[in-house]
């Protein structure tokens, strides 16, 4: 017998084995992390029963997350504050508390907090009639989001809300393909102008080790219909599922030490364009109605 040839066949087989073992292992986890059709049109059911639907595409896997590593971004105040008050001349400012607020009469305030929150407030909005459509709203955030060049991260749109007679335009930063729902640019729209600006704007330092398994969608979805339901039914409103996303948010009321914030993955669900939830994707407590 050829020993040498017997031995390259063997190699062969034991190759396609691993190989075959490698695609059933992934099949497996697939099976595992990936919803099937069947799960969504039972959740499509639940919703249907309680006359609530879903109008927006949701993601069908859910593989295990670490948690995200980040601490406050030191800024300079006068950088900030020159973005949305001009020149720095007649600027006044006090501190309150947890915020240093910087002023100038006939443009605005801008408040800019120990925890790294920025809010702008523009005091010069003029009383009229004019409104803007939501497409009218989002060009003129875009260029205004693009002067704001003291953020640390590109911020891109992600969600609109409602919210009686003003338009709120959310912008996010992402980190390697994850959204980070923690970095967002919130311009409000009120009367055709800018009325208020909110800022969250961490610096990213990395993974955890740690992966720990999350809720799918389905599930969260569920537990959000049943958990709020009664809300929308003694307001005589429908609940309307229309947007969805996963990413990184941290509940700035349990922050301790705001050089090591570790944000946990949360889904961010849109009710009916003006509710707006954040669900922990590890325990799938609801955590907020924002």
């Amino acid at each position: 017998m050829d020993w040498s040839k017997f031995k390259n066949i063997a190699i062969a087989i034991f190759a396609v084995l691993n190989i075959i073992l490698c695609v059933l292992i992934s099949e497996k986890r697939n099976e595992k992390y990936v919803m099937q059709d069947l799960q969504i049109r039972r959740m499509q059911t639940v919703f249907a029963k309680e006359n609530a639907a879903v109008y927006t595409n949701i993601d069908k896997e859910f593989y295990p997350m670490s948690m995200l590593k980040l601490n406050v971004n030191s800024m300079n105040d006068t950088e900030v504050y020159k973005e949305f008050l001009g020149d720095t001349n007649n600027i006044k400012n006090y501190i309150d508390n947890e915020k240093i607020v910087y002023e100038k009469e006939g443009k605005g305030q801008v408040a800019i907090y120990k925890n790294g929150l920025i809010k702008y407030i523009n005091k010069s909005i003029i009383q009229t009639d004019k409104k803007i459509d939501k497409e009218q709203a989002k060009k003129e955030a875009n260029k205004y989001i693009n002067k704001l060049v003291f953020l640390k991260s590109n911020y891109n749109y992600t969600q609109l809300n409602i919210i009686g007679d003003e338009y709120v335009l959310e912008y996010n930063s992402s980190y390697k393909g994850n959204l980070i729902l923690s970095n967002y640019v919130r311009i409000h729209f009120k009367q055709g102008q800018i009325s208020e600006v909110d800022i969250s704007n961490y610096n990213i330092r990395g993974y955890t080790n740690e992966q720990r398994e999350i809720a799918s969608s389905d599930e969260v979805l569920i537990n959000l219909l049943y958990g709020v339901k009664e809300k929308y039914k003694e307001n005589a409103q429908e609940m309307n599922i229309m947007d969805m996303d996963l990413g990184y948010y941290v509940d700035i009321d349990n922050i301790n030490d705001y050089l090591d914030i570790k944000a946990e993955p949360y889904y961010r669900i849109q009710i009916n364009e003006k509710d707006v939830y954040f669900i922990n994707a590890y325990t799938n407590e609801i955590l907020e109605n924002r």
